[in-house]
């Protein structure tokens, strides 16, 4: 069955949804702010980048991935030949970086820094898909290990 939309509402706000949010009070104004910036952006149909590179200096640019907490940098040594162009991948809260390495020209450094970003999420994400794998076999067996237990010691209440 299809939703459908009351003739008094104008196509654009079906859009909307309201939320309700239990947050401290200093933080109602900026939440107001952030709100009318994303319904300004909705009704622009323009979204804001959520990463780009953007030159920090004349020697190094910075792209920060804000879905992930990654940022990625490049910085030109002005050493001549394949080092030139010193890259890294850092993650909020690592103190080391995830990923670096160096290449000899700026744009195969920002392709080398954003494919080792993406590969460190990618593999994150596998590895906690892993996890709730091995969460949901482990409660498995403890559902099995009390059935057994039930069945050979039924005098014993859970």
């Amino acid at each position: 069955m299809s939703e459908r939309r009351p003739p008094s509402r104008p196509p654009q706000a079906t859009r909307f949804r309201r939320l309700t949010l239990s947050v401290p009070e200093d933080c109602i104004d900026d939440l107001r702010r952030f709100a009318r910036g994303l319904r300004t952006w909705q009704r622009s149909g323009s979204v804001p980048e959520t990463s780009r590179w953007q030159a920090i200096s004349p020697s190094a640019e910075l792209m920060v991935s804000p879905e992930g907490g990654a940022r990625c940098a490049v910085r030109d040594t002005r050493v001549h030949g394949a080092d030139r162009f010193r890259w890294t991948v850092t993650v909020l809260g690592q103190l080391e970086p995830a990923a670096e390495g160096r290449a000899e020209n700026r744009a195969g450094a920002r392709v080398l820094a954003e494919t080792a970003a993406a590969a460190y999420f990618a593999d994150r994400a596998s590895r906690q898909v892993v996890g709730v794998q091995a969460i949901a076999e482990a409660d498995e067996r403890r559902k099995r290990d009390r059935e057994r237990t039930e069945r050979v010691f039924p005098e014993i209440e859970p």
